[in-house]
Order: C-alpha cells, then structure tokens, then sequence
C-alpha cells in the first residue's frame, strides 16, 4: 500500500486529526491526501471507493452501528478531551461561574453538558444549536446567545481568529463530556484487511481501554432506555481507572467509580446508577 485517501469535515478537530494521522502513516511509508468533505454519509464515502480513511471524532460514531460494512480500523491518541465556552466580550465577568454573566445564554448542541453547567449555576439558560458545527458558530455568532459550548481544540481554534472571544476552559471532571471525547475514529470498509492491519499498528491501545470503558457504559444505559449520560474515563499514576459517569433522568446524577482494572468498570457504574 503506497496511498491513502483521508476524508475529514471542515471542522479543527477532524482536520487535525487527519494531519496526525497523515504523518504516522509516513512513518510506515505510506504517503496519503487530505480531503475536506461535509459527508453525509460515511459507509457511502468508502463503498463507493472515493476515500480509504474517513476520520469521525469518536464521540459522533454510533455506539451500535448496523452497517457492517464499515468499521472503527483504530483510534488516535486521546488529546484536549472535554470542551471549551466561548463567551462573547460584553458578557464576561471574572468573578463569576465560568467567568459568564449570571443570566447569560449558552449555545450547546447537547442537553446533558448544558445540564452540568445550569446545576453550578442555575441563572444560565440554553439555547438549542444547529447539528453543523459551522451552522452553530454563525448561528452563535448571528443570535442572542452570551456564550457557546465548543470542543476543546474548536475553541481555541476559533479564539484565536476571533481574538475578542473570551476562552474558558471546562475541566471534563467538572463538565463531563460525551464518551470518546478527544478521540479520533479511523473508519474503514470492513473488506479493506490491508489498511486495517497498518492501522492497527498505529493504533492507540490505551486510548481504547478508556473509551472502550465509556462507550460500554453508553451501550448498558441505553439498553436501561437512559440516553441522557456523559462519560470520561482516565487513569491516575497508580493507574487506577477512575469512570465518571453524569447521568439525567428525573435530577442531574454525577458519580465517579475506580478500581485498579478496568474489567466490568462500566458494568458497576451502571448497576450501581440504576438500581
């Protein structure tokens, strides 16, 4: 294999992602060239043998996926997980929560997150953002909204051509993101063994023990019919396996489970969160 076709969205995270990967596969000899697509339709892309590689940030692919004929072929490197707010400049104040006015509006594509920000400070309210995220910054831009939740890599990104957004950083210990946040998916047609097997060498097996854990505890609420969880999990110097787990049913629940293996971690978090 000497070439490969890479697909990203026009987003910073995807596209980072497809330039790390670009440079790993160099590594193996592999040269490989990007393509910018807003694709609609990942099996489509790599059925009809337009690209080899579309890169999806982990937290956007399905945790049951009834395409077989795609595949996650490997994962990269965890990096800047969680999210960022991206507060307009009338609208800081820096001795409040998040450094955001009290009563400001928050732009976020996900209920649960805005959930966790409202419970530290209840005088925020949520405005419901566009799928795109191009089409949720303009919105953000366009609308009333004081402030907007973005990935990590987006917001700075984006702050620094937007240099009077003030950056807020949100800790994923504090604001619990989606499972696989800060993660990159190689999906692949599931026939294509050649790329599967390079991928597999460059293939971060850490990253999956973590996400593996998250997506699991995803999987196990949804089958409970609770769909409202984030999850992120991480390893201490001990390498302890602690899961956080933020969970909406009736009241916002945030819980953290740890044990020295990571074996049936999500099976307990969500035993315990369901019983």
């Amino acid at each position: 294999m000497n070439k490969v076709r890479i697909a990203h969205n026009p987003t910073f995270q995807s596209q980072t992602g497809a330039e790390e990967l670009s440079t790993m596969l160099q590594g193996h000899n592999v040269d490989s060239s990007l393509i910018s697509t807003s694709y609609p339709n990942t099996e489509i892309l790599l059925s009809e043998n337009e690209v080899d590689i579309v890169i999806v940030p982990l937290e956007e692919f399905p945790i049951v996926y009834d395409k077989e004929s795609i595949t996650i072929a490997g994962l990269s490197e965890r990096k800047l997980p969680g999210y960022n707010l991206l507060i307009k400049e009338d609208s800081v104040d820096k001795v409040a929560d998040f450094r955001l006015k009290n009563g400001s509006k928050i732009l976020a594509n996900n209920s649960l997150v805005a959930a966790q920000l409202t419970s530290i400070n209840p005088t925020l309210h949520v405005i419901q953002s566009g799928k795109g995220h191009n089409d949720s910054f303009q919105q953000f831009i366009d609308c009333e909204a004081d402030a907007m939740v973005v990935s990590q890599l987006d917001g700075i990104e984006i702050s620094k051509e937007y240099n009077h957004l003030q950056l807020v950083h949100l800790h994923p210990r504090e604001i619990i993101p989606q499972a696989g946040s800060g993660v990159i998916a190689w999906i692949t047609h599931s026939e294509n063994i050649e790329l599967k097997r390079l991928l597999n060498k460059i293939h971060n097996k850490e990253t999956a023990l973590a996400t593996n854990i998250e997506r699991t505890a995803l999987k196990l609420s949804s089958e409970q019919g609770i769909n409202d969880i984030c999850a992120y999990c991480y390893t201490d110097l001990k390498h302890f396996y602690h899961l956080i787990i933020a969970m909406k049913t009736q009241e916002l629940v945030k819980q953290t489970f740890s044990q020295s293996t990571s074996a049936n971690l999500a099976q307990l978090a969500i035993k315990t969160l369901t019983i």
